[in-house]
């Protein structure tokens, strides 16, 4: 039996792949289980004989062409895939390919697909809600989620010849510091990094640990942007006081939406918020759901409306990330950002 499951390029190098039919065949021949079998200039090599990688590779697919695309499960329960460390049988450029075909997977298929890993690969790939991470602080285990990729890898670098290194909070701030930038065309004569890396306090604190190691090295200038609900929290922590930051006009991306719909109900905004981005199911609809499934009035933070915002949203094409670069640049006209792009001039100065 021919694998049926194709992951792009990889199916190429697997078109030859055939497995024993059933227990008795596999019996005659001494083997134990129904192992697989690939034919290669004319010859046939076992999975076993394969590198560890390729025989991972297999027995997980071969996992998902049975529970999966057979639904050979209970459709009433979610099908639930555990990986650990998958990076340490699998080259970086098969993880990527492998990890988005997953992603794909599981938005077809409703399956929830979880990772433990340490890769960087990996974890650049999943989108910061998505990732959990666990932390033991002094005998306490912390989960952080949303996290961010730089910051929870640890790893965060500027390629050499950067000027400065511009760590903000989210991707709607990096959309927002990046579209200062070239409309104010303050890169000119330098060149700036920007990267997320997770709320305030972890910005700042990565911050202050690469100022602390000079990672980026010598004459390189660190700069943190924070959202601009958070000041007051800022200026409390001392610690902080010397590491070079400005505030954003805004909140965060789910903050603002939550306050423009709930908190103010500004008809003007919820008007161009559903004529923009919702043309199937209405958001007034959205927002009676929300309102009546949910104790939205504790949802301060905004991020249960975000996630049902965003559920719509992919249920009608629109992905994530599309939806901030387009929000980003209305976001632009309807907010003064007059007097943080003087503080940050002046930064870059």
């Amino acid at each position: 039996m021919s694998i049926k499951i194709k992951v792009e390029k990889e199916y190429d190098n697997y078109k030859t792949l055939k497995r024993i039919k059933n227990r008795v065949i596999a019996s005659s021949y001494k083997l134990e289980g129904l192992p697989y079998f690939m034919e290669v200039n004319g010859k046939t090599i076992s999975q076993f004989k394969m590198s560890s990688g390729e025989c991972m590779l297999i027995s997980l697919l071969d996992f998902i062409n049975n529970k999966v695309m057979r639904k050979n499960y209970k459709q009433a329960d979610r099908l639930l895939i555990f990986i650990d460390e998958v990076e340490l049988a699998l080259h970086p450029s098969a993880i990527a390919r492998l990890v988005d075909f997953l992603n794909k997977l599981s938005a077809e298929h409703d399956v929830a697909v979880y990772f433990s890993t340490h890769s960087a690969e990996i974890i650049r790939r999943i989108l910061p809600r998505r990732i959990y991470q666990i932390e033991n602080i002094q005998g306490n285990i912390i989960v952080n989620t949303p996290a961010y990729p730089s910051y929870v890898i640890r790893d965060l670098y500027a390629p050499d010849g950067f000027d400065y290194m511009i760590l903000v909070e989210d991707v709607l701030a990096k959309q927002i510091v990046e579209k200062v930038l070239r409309e104010e065309n303050m890169r000119n004569s330098r060149l700036i990094f920007v990267e997320p890396c997770g709320d305030w306090y972890n910005n700042l604190r990565l911050h202050r640990d690469m100022k602390d190691n000079s990672i980026l090295g010598f004459g390189k200038k660190i700069i943190s942007i924070i959202d601009g609900d958070v000041e007051d929290k800022v200026k409390e922590k001392k610690e902080f006081d010397a590491l070079p930051k400005t505030f954003l006009p805004i909140n965060s991306l789910e903050k603002y939406i939550y306050k423009k719909i709930i908190s103010e109900q500004d008809t003007n905004f919820i008007k161009y918020f559903g004529d923009k981005f919702f043309h199937v199911r209405s958001i007034k609809n959205i927002i009676n759901d929300y309102k009546s499934n949910y104790d939205y009035l504790r949802d301060k933070n905004g991020k249960k409306l975000y996630d049902i915002l965003m559920s719509n949203l992919y249920e009608i094409g629109i992905q994530e990330g599309d939806f901030v670069k387009i929000f980003c640049d209305d976001l632009y006209q309807m907010v003064d950002f007059s007097k943080f792009k003087k503080r940050l001039e002046k930064m870059l100065m």
